[in-house]
C-alpha cells in the first residue's frame, strides 16, 4: 500500500515528483525498498499464501466473525467482510484441488484478498471508536470488495494458460553462449 500511495503522489506531482524539491521521490524509494528487504515481492507472496491456504487466515479472522458493533453500519460492513471471507475460502479449496503450481499462480490474488479482509476488520475496530475511522473503514471496504470478488472469480475460472503456454505468452527464454 505504501508503494501505491507513494507512486500516486509522484504521479500527482508529475515530473516535479521525481525532483528532490518534493519528498515524494524519497517516499517512493523508501516504500519500494520495503518490498526488497525481506526478499522479492513474489517470495513474500509465496510465504504469505501458505498462511492463507493452511488455515491461519481463517483462524485469525474467526475472532472477528461474531463481533457485534453498537453501530448498524459497522455491522453491515462486517457482513461484507464475512461474505468476502467465504469467497476466499471457496477459492482456497478450489486452488488446493488444482495443485501447488496453481497455488503459486493464484497466490497474489489470494493474499491480496485475505489482506482486504484483515485490514477491513482492523478498520472496523477503529471505526467503533472514531467517526473519521468509520468513514475510512467504509471507504476501504466498499472499494476493495469488488476487487476481492474479481480476484476470487479469476481464481475459480481455473485459467492455467500462463503456465501451460508460457513460451508462447512470454517468448522463448534467451540462451547465452
Amino acid at each position: 500500500m505504501a508503494c501505491t500511495v507513494a507512486d500516486t503522489a509522484v504521479q500527482v506531482l508529475g515530473g516535479s515528483g521525481y525532483m528532490k524539491d518534493y519528498a515524494a521521490e524519497r517516499y517512493l524509494r523508501d516504500a519500494r525498498i520495503t518490498t526488497i528487504y525481506e526478499g522479492t515481492s513474489q517470495l513474500q507472496v509465496v510465504a504469505a499464501v501458505r498462511g492463507v491456504s493452511s488455515g491461519t487466515f481463517e483462524t485469525w479472522t474467526a475472532e472477528y466473525d461474531n463481533k457485534q458493533y453498537d453501530d448498524s453500519e459497522l455491522n453491515e460492513l462486517k457482513e461484507l467482510l464475512l461474505d468476502g471471507k467465504r469467497q476466499i475460502l471457496e477459492a482456497v479449496e478450489f486452488v488446493k484441488a488444482q495443485g501447488a503450481s496453481y497455488l503459486d499462480l493464484s497466490g497474489r490474488r489470494l493474499v491480496d484478498s485475505a489482506i482486504t479482509i484483515i485490514v477491513g476488520h482492523l478498520f472496523l475496530g477503529q471505526g467503533a471508536a472514531d467517526e473519521r475511522k468509520k468513514s475510512v473503514a467504509r471507504r476501504f471496504i466498499t472499494s476493495r470488495m469488488p476487487v476481492l470478488q474479481m480476484n476470487c472469480r479469476q481464481i475459480l475460472a481455473g485459467d492455467t494458460s500462463p503456465m501451460d503456454q508460457y513460451a508462447l505468452l512470454a517468448g522463448p527464454v534467451p540462451v547465452s553462449d
